[in-house]
């Protein structure tokens, strides 16, 4: 017979490291996507190799969140409340770059959904 013992979890920090992880994958799929345009635009290759980091970090950050540690989410906090800010100056600009539910719920609703979760009593109860 197989039995199953039941972890004692904290909540707010893994759903918050969940959701780094998919945040994660969508700047590895952005880096990776940017990387053949960098043949013929140097600029490109640059902002490509730029995304990948940005993806391992954020990924090395879940980790941390997930195992409780208090550089990561001071580290998860300012990454997300860049990402929301710099999203919502972009969104000022005439470029059209919140055309969507997509563009909104990737680089406003999922960094504010981290950043709330990462905020909220129960995480930091759990960290003393």
């Amino acid at each position: 017979m197989v039995t199953a013992e039941a972890r004692q979890t904290q909540g707010a920090p893994e759903i918050a490291s969940v959701l780094m992880a998919i945040q994660g994958s969508l700047f590895l799929v952005a880096g990776l996507g940017a990387l053949p345009f960098g043949i013929v635009e140097p600029w490109m290759r640059l902002e490509g190799l730029a995304t990948l980091l940005l993806s391992g970090f954020t990924f090395w950050l879940a980790r941390g969140v997930r195992r409780h540690r208090r550089w990561a989410r001071r580290w998860t906090l300012v990454l997300e409340v860049l990402c929301v800010v710099g999203t919502l100056l972009l969104s000022l600009l005439p470029v059209g770059a919140l055309n969507g539910p997509v563009p909104t719920l990737t680089n406003l609703v999922l960094p504010a959904a981290i950043a709330g979760l990462l905020l909220l009593g129960t995480g930091r109860e759990a960290e003393k």
